[in-house]
């Protein structure tokens, strides 16, 4: 290889001007495979590291605020999910007066009209991830 001195060429390490490349890889032979461990057990490994960093485990107002947040996420989950069904049942309440989507609502069209624009205002920036901010 160009750049290498012939007394390194088969010690792994490489030379490229000034600079000195270590290149310390593993010597296997053509037999053998490397076993990597699955990623199950490489990312929890992980996780179950991280975790005892990122988890405020002495201070209770935290983990309180955590949890809130963590149910505000899943809330807005909900609210996402629901968002569409609302205004599905508010145009065909327009569209076909006679059909009731949701019997609790009855026929008006005002109950759907108002849960559509509540979730709209929910999902928006200024309704749940408001909130999830000022905590």
């Amino acid at each position: 290889m160009p750049g290498m001195r012939e007394s390194n060429k088969g010690s792994g390490a490489a030379f490229s001007g000034k600079f000195k490349f270590n290149l310390n890889l593993p010597q296997t032979t053509p037999h053998e495979v490397a076993a990597d461990p699955p990623w199950r057990e490489l990312f929890t490994c992980h996780m179950s590291r991280l975790a005892l960093h990122l988890w405020p485990s002495h201070y209770p107002k935290l983990q309180f605020i955590a949890l809130i947040c963590f149910l505000l996420l899943v809330l807005g989950r909900i609210v996402n999910a629901l968002l569409p069904l609302t205004l599905g049942a508010l145009i065909t309440t327009f569209e076909t007066p006679g059909i009731i989507p949701f019997p609790a609502f009855g026929a008006s069209p005002w109950p759907y009209l108002i849960t559509y624009v509540v979730l709209r205002f929910l999902a928006s920036s200024g309704g749940l991830a408001a909130i999830c901010d000022a905590l």
